[in-house]
């Protein structure tokens, strides 16, 4: 991934058309979180602290969606949980410039590419190779900023045998059973 680096940051911002001027204009920062999150909180704080950016949080209940497919407001938060297990589920969903949930606008030919090859490969082994290198470019574009990965917990009594929950987190009751 990209390393935390601020004076480099600073120094790429410099080379941009910002860096001639007065600096990054007022940024806002859309979420449908409480705006009192702590990650979000901390995250502002460093684009403050490292870059000299003022970001305002603008925190939406409704209608949250329908701001960010308008592309309003400039940075936003965005969640995703797969329907299956397959990279295609996120990269080709979220990054292909023609996905319907590409909201952020990510645009790569290279990446185009790399996923519609790895719909039709029949080889799971060049398709997974295909994915990774996809995932290499995104990263490199820092083409989103995952700042979360939450985690379940499932408390099960020592009696119940045969459970079993799938990568997606679906509980499978055909395999239950009590033991006592």
């Amino acid at each position: 991934g990209i390393p935390f680096d601020p004076q480099q940051a600073r120094a790429m911002l410099a080379e941009t058309t910002y860096g001639s001027g007065d600096g990054l204009p007022p940024l806002e920062y859309t979420t449908f979180r409480s705006i009192f999150d702590a990650v979000l909180i901390a995250i502002l704080e460093m684009w403050q602290e490292n870059l000299g950016v003022e970001v305002s949080i603008n925190p939406i209940s409704q209608g949250y969606f329908d701001f960010i497919e308008e592309q309003r407001g400039n940075i936003f938060d965005y969640g995703w949980v797969a329907d299956y297990a397959d990279p295609q589920n996120f990269l080709d969903v979220l990054f292909h410039s023609e996905a319907t949930n590409n909201v952020g606008g990510y645009r790569n030919v290279g990446v185009d590419a790399l996923l519609e090859e790895a719909r039709t490969e029949p080889d799971p082994v060049r398709r997974l190779e295909l994915y990774q290198q996809a995932e290499e470019l995104l990263v490199e574009d820092v083409a989103a900023i995952p700042l979360r990965h939450d985690k379940s917990y499932i408390v099960v009594k020592p009696y119940v045998k045969g459970w079993f929950v799938s990568a997606q987190g679906n509980p499978d009751f055909l395999t239950v059973r009590l033991e006592r």
